[in-house]
């Protein structure tokens, strides 16, 4: 990319300065690829044409140890690329010049004029730069050196005055940035192939329990896990809320299911990683991690996570080249939660005596409502269905599906319809993992 180099080099001096200094003293430099001007006094305009190309870049310094400029870079009569009016001090940047042609870079210097009315003095000059109401900072002492019979409008003090906020704001930027360092990350270069080899199923309710017997492992909430005995317990994932309402209280429900025999934690937000390994659960990562990448697998893996499902906003093919240290699976049914809200629509609405499970979104379609006591989740108004795209789901070890209101008897269906197969259903939708994010 080709660099255009424009160097103001202006040494002016504002109060001190007398009214009767020239209007510039100093050199200049200029061709159709540069502009170099260095002054020690420079009180008028300057001007010089750059020929430039579309993805050019003129590269701009700026160097001012007393008094203030304008500076303009146009082509023709088109809107500036750049401008600034009153600068004082010193900068340096970048301009990318989108369209190729002429440019015209205008320079104007001032410097204080012999006052005509009232000269500037003192208190005016320390009562116009004070004026930091909206701002985070507050005015010191002012120290200034005025000659007799000058002059400076209030629009050039008050410029003076924004060009040291932003001057202080870019040095308090600076020195509470952290600066970052970029290290290759440790993930094996091979990208491990997985195959299918799981159906796992998520059930909200007791009445679901017989009907995913079967499954080869069986995700259940901590509310239904409690109130049950189970003959092959290391199958089962307990799930305790999305939402933490009481961390204390999320904690004694986990440790009384560790007590009754529960091995293996869904983690579906990172707290429960501190508080499944305190409690010594094995851990499985859930949707609401968010995993979409082979640095995020990484790290579940430093995690001794035993697998997790991934992000459905992720597309199979995506899926399909990830890197992966650890096992992964999709939801391949189920309706998703399209939102969690700790305020409840219908409960706000009409009360919860009137709620019928459903609400509507603005193309009519009723999306599901389910309620956690302590939030709510939305459902998509369709379910995700893939069991007729079975042959696309490449390089996962499992797949789950997720069952909220569904009954047995429909479960047992779909269920057989994954291992199956089965063809395509009408009011369904494949979710994300062919079109993506929009």
């Amino acid at each position: 990319m080709k660099k255009i180099m424009t160097i103001f080099s202006v040494m002016l001096l504002i109060i001190s300065l007398s009214a009767c200094s020239p209007d510039f003293n100093g050199s200049r430099t200029g061709n159709d690829n540069q502009l170099i001007m260095e002054y020690t006094a420079f009180n008028t305009t300057d001007s010089q044409d750059l020929v430039v190309e579309a993805g050019d870049t003129i590269h701009v310094g700026i160097v001012i140890e007393d008094g203030h400029l304008s500076y303009k870079i146009q082509k023709n009569d088109d809107e500036p690329i750049a401008e600034s009016e009153s600068i004082f001090f010193s900068e340096e940047f970048d301009v990318e010049v989108k369209e190729s042609g002429t440019y015209t870079v205008t320079v104007t210097g001032e410097i204080p004029e012999t006052a005509i009315k009232k000269p500037i003095d003192f208190t005016y000059l320390e009562r116009q730069l004070s004026k930091l109401g909206g701002t985070i900072y507050k005015f010191g002492n002012l120290s200034a050196d005025i000659d007799d019979g000058l002059s400076l409008s209030a629009k050039t003090i008050n410029a003076l005055r924004r060009n040291a906020v932003e001057a202080l704001n870019l040095k308090s930027i600076k020195r509470n940035t952290p600066e970052y360092i970029c290290v290759p990350l440790d993930i094996d270069p091979e990208n491990k192939i997985e195959s299918l080899k799981e159906i796992r199923v998520r059930i909200s309710n007791q009445n679901q329990l017989d009907a995913v017997s079967e499954a080869d492992r069986i995700i259940i909430p901590t509310n239904v896990f409690l109130n049950n005995r189970y003959e092959n317990i290391s199958k089962i994932i307990i799930e305790p809320p999305r939402f933490i309402y009481n961390e204390a209280e999320i904690f004694g429900v986990l440790k009384k299911c560790k007590s009754l025999g529960a091995e293996h934690l869904m983690c579906s937000n990172p707290a429960y990683i501190k508080i499944g390994k305190e409690l010594g659960f094995k851990l499985h990562g859930d949707f609401g991690l968010n995993t979409a990448n082979s640095y995020s697998l990484n790290f579940l893996k430093k995690m001794n996570f035993e697998d997790t499902v991934l992000s459905f906003e992720m597309k199979l093919k995506q899926i399909s080249s990830l890197r992966k240290a650890i096992s992964t699976g999709i939801i391949a049914y189920g309706y998703l939660p399209v939102m969690l809200t700790k305020n409840c629509p219908i409960k706000n609405e009409v009360g919860c005596e009137k709620c019928k499970k459903i609400i509507f979104d603005r193309t009519g379609r009723a999306n599901k409502i389910v309620c956690h006591g302590n939030y709510t989740e939305i459902l998509n108004a369709q379910p995700l269905y893939l069991a007729d795209r079975l042959e696309d789901l490449k390089n996962i070890s499992f797949i789950t599906l997720y069952f909220t209101d569904e009954g047995p008897d429909e479960i047992k269906k779909i269920i057989d319809e994954y291992r199956f197969g089965y063809s395509s259903k009408d009011n369904i939708t494949r979710g994300l993992y062919y079109r993506g994010v929009i």
